[in-house]
Parts: structure tokens; C-alpha cells; sequence
């Protein structure tokens, strides 16, 4: 993609992480912030290594996107960050360096989905809405016009097995996928989450030609 829109798109993904901040604030009440470190176009072999060390555990949950925006979206963090979710959400305690427990059980994975899914929905319908109209055969359809997440799914592997289980269906078309990079404060102390946007192929083509 080029420079100048990559740029564009910059600005649009910027303003998306706003709106994912006011939604991630009211569920868990709190001033979050999500910001974002960059938006670029990298290699596979690249971003494999976006969420940690190859050989390094990390959690994440996955969501795959149809509509104007067709790919994936990523929230990725360690497990002392999904830890203090699930307490900050059942305890009322941003316990960030210290969690009340250490057991990936139901309670853990229900609330980093859920907020995996309410920061994604966020900024997703923010994106879509801020998007210009496509111009291809499917801007027809109006449903086309909307990003539609499926429901997100936890993953707790190596960084490296992650990234593959996500680029799995776009391995064989791409050599390089689109890539925004965030990092997330919760009351002013940064958490290690980070949400990444990996748009396929033809969605690319299509986002630059919108842009255009």
C-alpha cells in the first residue's frame, strides 16, 4: 500500500482506538486508554514475532471479520494482564502486578473474551464507520458495508503458533499483511495487550482503492 495511504489509514484506525477507549472505560469502569504505536504493512516472517518471542507463551483472543473489512482482529496479551481483567471485573481490583489467582479457569477466559469482544466490536463498527464506501461488486450489498466480528476465541500458545493459527487461511496468498499495532493503559499504568488488525488480501486492494 502506498505511503499516502497507509497515512489515510492511519488516521482512521487512530480515531477507531478512541472510541474502542470510551467502550473498554464503561465495561470496566475505568479510564482506559488504547493507543496506537503504528499501522504498517510487514512481512510474514515479520509478524510472527509481533506478539513475543517465538518460543515465548502468550495469550490471545482471535476474531475473524467479513464485511467492509475482511481479516482478522487480534487482542493479544501475558497472562498477568488477562489476569487482572478478570479481577478488575469480579473483585473491583486493578490488581495489575499482583492477580488473586493464577488458574486459566471458566471465570478467566469469560471475561477476557468479553472484553476482547467489546473493545473489538468498538473499534471495528468505529473503522467500518469512518471508512470510505467501497466501490467494488460487493458495495452492493449492504451488509458489506459493516464490520461483522465472529464471536473471539482464546488461544494460549506459543507467540509464534498463534500467528500461524490466525494468518493459517492467508499463508498460500500473501506475502505481507497490514498490521496496527496498540498498547492499552488502565488508569494511567500500562498493561501488556496489544490489538492487532490484519486485513486479507483482497481487503487491502480494496481499502486502497477507497482510499484512492
Amino acid at each position: 500500500m502506498e505511503t499516502k495511504r497507509l497515512a489515510q489509514l492511519s488516521k482512521l484506525v487512530q480515531q477507531s482506538a478512541v472510541e474502542a477507549s470510551q467502550s473498554l472505560s464503561r465495561w470496566l469502569e475505568r479510564d482506559v486508554r488504547v493507543s496506537v504505536d503504528s499501522l504498517e504493512q510487514v512481512d510474514l516472517e515479520s509478524a510472527t514475532g509481533l506478539v513475543g518471542p517465538a518460543d515465548e507463551t502468550v495469550c490471545a483472543c482471535c476474531m475473524r471479520i467479513a464485511g467492509s473489512i475482511q481479516g482478522h482482529l487480534m487482542l493479544s496479551f501475558d497472562d498477568a494482564s488477562g489476569f487482572a481483567i478478570r479481577d478488575a471485573l469480579i473483585a473491583g481490583q486493578a490488581s495489575l502486578g499482583s492477580p488473586s489467582d493464577t488458574a486459566w479457569d471458566e471465570l478467566a477466559t469469560s471475561a477476557v473474551l468479553e472484553t476482547a469482544n467489546i473493545v473489538g466490536c468498538a473499534f471495528l463498527n468505529s473503522l467500518s464507520e469512518h471508512m470510505p464506501r467501497r466501490t467494488d461488486s460487493l458495495a452492493e450489498d449492504a451488509s458489506n458495508q459493516a464490520c461483522i466480528p465472529s464471536p473471539p476465541i482464546f488461544v494460549r500458545d506459543f507467540a509464534a503458533s498463534i500467528m500461524e493459527f490466525v494468518l493459517l487461511d492467508q499463508i498460500d496468498e500473501i506475502h505481507s499483511v497490514l498490521m496496527a499495532k496498540t498498547h492499552f493503559s488502565i488508569e494511567g499504568t500500562p498493561v501488556t495487550w496489544q490489538l492487532l488488525l490484519l486485513p486479507d488480501k483482497q481487503c487491502l486492494n480494496a481499502i486502497a482503492e477507497s482510499l484512492g
